[in-house]
């Protein structure tokens, strides 16, 4: 950037937030659904929830609190279904 213009700046500066964007939007719901084994588009919803509620910190937790909440939830359906067929 030493001798480049405006120009290269304004560009170096699209570039940028493209990347960060595609990242932040794409890749990282992308990456921690597989990893929780949830869905991105669930991932993505959950970050954005937790955002508005909670700020920052709510973003950044929002995935694994999810992915906690539905293992409950999978387990509490689970056991509800194995009291219904020994009643």
């Amino acid at each position: 950037l030493a001798g480049g213009g405006l120009w290269d700046v304004v560009a170096l500066l699209i570039v940028m937030a493209l990347a960060q964007a595609f990242e932040g939007l794409y890749l990282g719901p992308k990456i921690l659904g597989r990893e929780l084994n949830l869905h991105p588009l669930m991932v993505f919803a959950a970050v954005i929830v937790g955002l508005m509620f909670f700020g920052p910190l709510g973003a950044f937790l929002a995935a694994p609190a999810l992915a906690i909440f539905l293992i409950l939830w999978k387990r509490a359906k689970a056991h509800r279904a194995a009291r219904r067929g020994l009643s």
